[in-house]
């Protein structure tokens, strides 16, 4: 039968918007922190939302949030996964400990390496900005260059 809902560990359907709503309300109660306590880039009524499960959350935002209940995010996600799975943060806390070792994550932190790869898009823009800048160095005009390149006068005018 197809629920549309993960299973969880006890054969509970998944409730993790639910369960970061929950950990959201218990870690903002235990801090004291009220809705309009909140800085910028975290409106109350955003936050309101999630902590009633009607949105969900990205990690950035989830990072953005835990930062200004003064906890680290991962503490926000040991007790929502805690609530979710129907086990202790702690003891979801030493598995993820022995993963994380046995991934070789305990030697040293992770390189971040930068993006050096350009998305698609962009390339196809950049490229596009280059034939349209060395078509009108060439002295052609718009309609001149559109043709050319056998696009619209408009995609011309974006680069021009």
């Amino acid at each position: 039968m197809q629920t549309g809902h993960t299973v969880g560990i006890y054969g509970y359907p998944r409730m993790l918007r639910q369960a970061i709503a929950a950990a959201l309300i218990h870690v903002r109660q235990q801090q004291q922190v009220l809705l309009t306590d909140l800085e910028e880039g975290v409106t109350a009524s955003h936050l309101s939302r999630v902590e009633r499960a009607e949105r969900g959350v990205t990690v950035e935002k989830l990072d953005e949030i835990a930062r200004q209940l003064g906890v680290h995010p991962l503490t926000l996600l040991a007790l929502a996964y805690g609530a979710d799975e129907v086990v202790r943060p702690t003891d979801l806390l030493k598995q993820v400990s022995k993963e994380v070792a046995t991934l070789g994550g305990s030697v040293a932190p992770l390189v971040i390496k930068p993006e050096t790869r350009t998305h698609s898009r962009v390339a196809a823009a950049n490229e596009r900005r280059e034939q349209v800048q060395r078509l009108k160095s060439q002295g052609l005009t718009k309609a001149e260059v559109a043709r050319e390149l056998g696009v619209s006068k408009q995609t011309v005018g974006r680069h021009w």
